[in-house]
């Protein structure tokens, strides 16, 4: 009887232990997944949390660069005549001709996209008659203006008129074709 009094206490141990581990595996185990799974949903909300810290500082720097840009961009823009109403290009031919003294005679040519160039243009016939110094103020004038343009075609001849004394002031007669670089 010892045998079995021996056999049914070991067993009974044996079961409430196995119960025991059981219980206390069931007790770590699923509250250790638990975590770890929490871990992870929580370690990927960071990354995603960064990521979007990341993209925000991107979108202020893009922001920031954009209106840089965008003013750089604008003043790019305004090298350029408007080729349907060119109306500000020749206002400031017309300035530049009255301060400087050089009267002109602005005549348009048609629109041309040449072989040559592959941006699209406007030519202007432009014949004046002044005094030679005039006429270099006002080339340089149209030089360091705003807008982009290329002188095609430059004919000088230098005209002699008689004054009141008889003394000859030179004048120059000038007559050349300005190209200039419109918007697409």
């Amino acid at each position: 009887m010892n045998k079995s009094i021996f056999q049914k206490k070991y067993s009974l141990n044996l079961i409430f232990g196995l119960i025991d581990f059981s219980l206390a595996a069931f007790i770590v185990f699923f509250p250790v997944r638990t975590i770890i799974s929490d871990t992870e949903a929580l370690s990927s909300l960071k990354k995603e949390f960064f990521l979007i810290e990341k993209q925000e500082e991107s979108f202020k720097s893009l922001d920031r660069d954009y209106r840089i840009y965008l003013q750089k961009i604008e003043r790019i823009d305004a090298v350029f005549v408007d080729a349907k109403v060119p109306i500000a290009f020749l206002d400031v031919l017309e300035k530049a001709s009255r301060e400087a003294g050089f009267g002109i005679k602005i005549s348009p040519s048609a629109s041309s996209r040449s072989d040559k160039s592959s941006w699209p243009s406007i030519a202007f016939r432009v014949s004046g008659r002044g005094k030679p110094e005039n006429f270099l103020k006002f080339l340089d004038k149209m030089e360091n203006s705003q807008y982009l343009m290329q002188v095609l075609e430059l004919n000088l001849s230098r005209e002699k008129l008689l004054d009141e004394k008889n003394e000859l002031p030179p004048e120059v007669e000038a007559s050349f074709l300005i190209k200039v670089f419109t918007e697409q």
